[in-house]
């Protein structure tokens, strides 16, 4: 599973490439990882994916452009946000009735979104540890990397 590094999006598929057929850029999934990397800096103190987690919080939170490489939003604040409708849905999204299929809508998505921004919160009212602590990481994150992040907060959350 790589992060689209041009748009910052992860795949609906993670072991195919976005470009694969019948793939996308799903950026509701992309909030979800972003908010279990949050949470696991809270719970375990890994900071590993945090540089990640906040180019992908940037990006969907982005009005005009995506993040660069240094976390910095190059974004205008004036225009309406990129990964969001009119009405305020996220996009690109899984049809939620079909999940091989790019949808319009999605409440999961919007879930993720609000998960993802209250991890965030969180994180941040906590001092935003680690903020700094993996700046130097320029490669995409694998799907046992992410895998093993998903796993982390699951069990932190059992714990």
């Amino acid at each position: 599973m790589l992060r689209d590094s041009s748009s910052n999006l992860f795949a609906n598929y993670a072991s195919q490439p976005a470009s694969a057929e019948g793939n996308f850029l799903d950026a509701s999934s992309t909030a979800l990882l972003a908010s279990t990397v949050y949470r696991l800096s809270l719970l375990w103190g890994t900071h590993t994916y945090l540089p990640h987690a906040e180019r992908t919080r940037k990006t969907l939170s982005s009005t005009t452009t995506t993040t660069d490489n240094n976390n910095n939003n190059t974004s205008s604040d004036a225009a309406p946000l990129l990964h969001f409708d009119a009405d305020g849905w996220l996009t690109p999204v899984v049809n939620p009735h079909s999940y091989g299929v790019q949808g319009a809508k999605s409440p999961e998505g919007q879930a993720f979104v609000v998960d993802m921004q209250s991890a965030w919160r969180d994180w941040v009212e906590d001092g935003s540890k680690g903020a700094n602590g993996a700046t130097g990481m320029h490669r995409d994150v694998g799907v046992i990397g992410w895998g093993l992040v998903v796993l982390g907060v699951c069990w932190g959350a059992f714990l």
